[in-house]
């Protein structure tokens, strides 16, 4: 590619409505500053952090006073709701974990089988929708309030960012030792045998509970410092849609429960039987994920509620452009 069409291309990620009000002046610019030669690194990457930071801002503009703070309210429910919702599928996934590993089918129905894979697949596959919402919605906000919020509110994010990062490193090396560890043992430790493992196991759900909490400290940090911009009726889209994320997180959850206590009910309570002495109740597993879910569904659904879209204006579809 010429440098030309690098140039061209790396005006073109901008807004069209920046484009058109500074992009011949940035190519001119660019043209003196470098000629013909190639541009540094660090011009295209300054110059392609500029064109996500004014994408950004098509979705959310700094807050101007703390009155302001209102305008996020919503979102900031949201993004703990979202929270909540995650702690608890950790949860939800080794349960699930205990159920597939330890080999159990049907009691009753066999389509009761089918219905706990369907459920567990759509666990899944939601919550990875719910991410990437989550993503759309928050990154815009942090790269606004980053390039243009106050020192304050920088300092504040930055701090925040510090300790997710640092939390997430430390949750990333527990769990590869975790993982070594495991490796060695039988399945049958794995699933309960091993009371040395299940105590490493509940200090990796520590772990990356408080690493969760503090990247949707993050978000909130990054959410008190903007507002929804004038038009941007995309924030409200993409917010709802994760709300029905978290509820569909939730329901499938709950679907995947019933299906197991109605058709392998030695599950969950132990029954009578050659495997009875190894089974214990998971009730005590069951009740802490399905209450944070339930949580997180009910402070996803009042968020989501509480963010409206601006009317009147041209869409400016920051996060979605």
């Amino acid at each position: 590619m010429t440098s030309s069409r690098t140039r061209r291309s790396l005006i073109a990620l901008y807004p069209a409505r920046w484009r058109r009000r500074y992009g011949d002046e940035v190519l001119g610019h660019l043209d003196d500053e470098w000629g013909t030669t190639r541009l540094p690194v660090r011009t295209v990457l300054d110059l392609a952090v500029a064109a996500a930071v004014e994408r950004s801002r098509g979705a959310f503009d700094v807050a101007a006073s703390p009155t302001d703070l209102d305008a996020t309210r919503g979102l900031r429910l949201l993004a703990w709701g979202w929270c909540c919702c995650m702690v608890g599928g950790i949860g939800f996934a080794k349960l699930a974990e205990h159920f597939w590993t330890a080999r159990f089918r049907p009691l009753g129905v066999p389509s009761g089988f089918a219905v706990a894979a369907a459920s567990y697949a759509a666990v899944q596959w939601v919550a990875a929708m719910g991410a990437v919402c989550l993503s759309l919605l928050v990154a815009p906000a942090v790269l606004v309030a980053l390039a243009h919020g106050g020192r304050v509110a920088r300092r504040r994010l930055g701090g925040a960012l510090a300790l997710a990062v640092v939390l997430s490193c430390l949750a990333a090396g527990y769990l590869v030792w975790i993982v070594l560890w495991a490796h060695g043992l039988t399945l049958a430790q794995r699933v309960g045998g091993s009371p040395g493992y299940d105590t490493s196991v509940v200090g990796l759900a520590v772990l990356v509970t408080a690493a969760l909490a503090a990247w949707t400290r993050v978000a909130s940090a990054a959410l008190r410092g903007v507002v929804p911009a004038h038009g941007a009726r995309s924030v409200a889209l993409v917010a709802r849609l994760l709300s029905l994320c978290v509820v569909g997180v939730t329901l499938a959850a709950g679907l995947w429960l019933a299906a197991v206590a109605v058709d392998a009910r030695g599950f969950l309570i132990p029954v009578l039987g050659p495997h009875a002495a190894a089974l214990t109740s998971q009730w005590p597993y069951v009740l802490a994920p399905e209450v944070l879910l339930v949580a997180g569904a009910v402070l996803a659904v009042r968020g989501a509620w509480l963010v409206t879209a601006p009317s009147g204006g041209a869409d400016k579809v920051g996060v979605t452009a």
